[in-house]
């Protein structure tokens, strides 16, 4: 059994693990020593019992960049964690937590939601940071979920778009 089975952590504060918003962590000039994940793919995984189901965290002066999760089977404790990432997929993802909220995202941009399936929860994407935007959810019935959508104060309302 695997503790977080897919975990891509670029350092910084502890944000949070399965909710919470991420504030005041400063932006630091981008030197060399700066650690940069991107154009990562990851495909066909599955894992039972997990604390938490995927957890995404880049750094406000270099985002986690361009990961494509596709064909993704997770049950766990707490649902998809992302924050400071850029230009990230999760497509044909089957997501079972035990959270109520599925998938917190914190200072996302250019996000992409294709084919989720989830158990019923309260929330079904929790969206904080004032450097959110362009989140896409598509092809999810996001009706199964009390709410579908709860934005921090500090997100624009037209941060979803194509839902």
């Amino acid at each position: 059994m695997a503790k977080d089975p897919l975990t891509m952590f670029a350092g910084g504060p502890s944000g949070p693990q399965a909710g919470g918003e991420v504030t005041g962590t400063p932006l630091e000039p981008v030197t060399e020593a700066t650690p940069q994940f991107r154009d990562i793919h990851i495909k066909d995984v599955t894992c039972k019992g997990a604390e938490t189901a995927i957890f995404v965290r880049g750094l406000p002066e270099m985002n986690i960049q361009r990961i494509e999760m596709e064909n993704i089977s997770i049950q766990s404790k707490a649902g998809f964690v992302c924050i400071e990432g850029d230009n990230i997929t999760l497509r044909n993802a089957t997501l079972y937590c035990d959270d109520k909220t599925v998938i917190n995202a914190q200072h996302r941009k250019n996000f992409t939601l294709d084919y989720i399936s989830y158990k019923n929860a309260d929330v079904f994407i929790q969206v904080g940071g004032d450097r959110s935007k362009n989140i896409r959810i598509l092809n999810t019935d996001v009706k199964k979920a009390v709410n579908d959508v709860a934005l921090g104060p500090e997100v624009s309302k037209n941060v979803i778009v194509n839902k």
